[in-house]
Formats: C-alpha cells, sequence, structure tokens
C-alpha cells in the first residue's frame, strides 16, 4: 500500500485550515469581548463622573439652604429682639413703639424672602432626584441664590 503524497497534502492543509479558522473565531470572540469590556468601562467612568457632579451640586445645594438657613435664624432673632424693644419702648412712649414697628416689618420681609429662596433651593433639590442634575442647573441654582 502507497500512501499518496496529495492526500497527505490534502489532509494537511485541511488541517491547517481548520486551526487557522480555529484561531480567527478565538480572535474575533477575544476582540468583541474586549470591545465590550472597554464599552463597559466607560459607560460606568460616565455613569460615576455624573454621579459625582450630582453629589457635588447637591453638597452645593446643602451648603447654601444651611447658610441661608443661618440668616433667616439671625434675621427672626433681630426680629424678636426689635420687637421685645418696641414692646418696652411702647409701654413708655406708644410713638416710639409706632416707629419701631417699621424695622421690624422691614426685617420680616426680608426674612420672608429667604425662607422662599431656601424653599426654591429645595424644591430644585427635589426636583432634580429624578433626572441626573447638569452643570446647567448648578448654574440655575447660583442665579436664585443672587
Amino acid at each position: 500500500m502507497t500512501i499518496d503524497p496529495l492526500l497527505i497534502f490534502e489532509a494537511i492543509s485541511g488541517a491547517l485550515l481548520a486551526v487557522a479558522l480555529l484561531f480567527l473565531v478565538l480572535f474575533l470572540v477575544t476582540a468583541a469581548g474586549r470591545r465590550r469590556q472597554r464599552r463597559l468601562r466607560e459607560e460606568a467612568e460616565s455613569d460615576h463622573f455624573e454621579l459625582r457632579l450630582a453629589l457635588d451640586e447637591q453638597t452645593a445645594r446643602l451648603r447654601i439652604i444651611r447658610e441661608l438657613h443661618e440668616v433667616a435664624v439671625h434675621s427672626v432673632s433681630t426680629i424678636i429682639s426689635q420687637a421685645d424693644g418696641a414692646s418696652y419702648a411702647g409701654e413708655r412712649d406708644p410713638s416710639v413703639a409706632v416707629r419701631a414697628v417699621e424695622p421690624i416689618a422691614e426685617a420680616a420681609r426680608r426674612t420672608l424672602a429667604d425662607l422662599r429662596r431656601v424653599m426654591t433651593v429645595v424644591r430644585e433639590g427635589e426636583a432634580d432626584v429624578a433626572p441626573q442634575p447638569r452643570i446647567k442647573s448648578a448654574r440655575d441654582l447660583f442665579k436664585v441664590m443672587r
């Protein structure tokens, strides 16, 4: 029995072709996996950036609310002091009490405006919970606070 060299060549060629196709498939599967991994990593980085931005905006919003709250507390303390002073002065001279009412009313109006600004900031913060905040919303926040 003689072995035909052509048959040996065809068998080796077929085996090499099968191995080459196997390596090609493995390469394509690996490349697709790498692309998917890269896309997932980029999406995760984007999500992380957006979450960090949202956290920074909420932190800034909380700081502004805290500062406005302190201003409102101080203003209410001032109103109470002025009202007490007007009450004591009114016992001696009612005209002094009447003149003291104007600054009290003005301080109360300013305090009310400050509290309305605080509530505006709080409402914006509540509205921004559903959609992710953007840089534009931070600028709008600072416009409200001016």
